[in-house]
């Protein structure tokens, strides 16, 4: 195998999981993003139960 075919097969590999990470990272943000403004809003509503 030559040295070019190697490095292609890497760049590639690389990229593929470049491109997972970059869709986990949003996905996580976006669900962790949720999950922060409905504690919020939970915590709003009780407010008063609180006090």
């Amino acid at each position: 195998m030559r040295i070019e075919d190697k490095m292609s097969k890497l760049m590639c590999q690389t990229g593929a999981c470049s491109l997972v990470l970059g869709i986990l990272s949003v996905i996580s943000g976006l669900v962790l993003g949720i999950i922060g403004i409905v504690n919020g809003a939970r915590l709003l509503r009780h407010h008063s139960d609180l006090m």
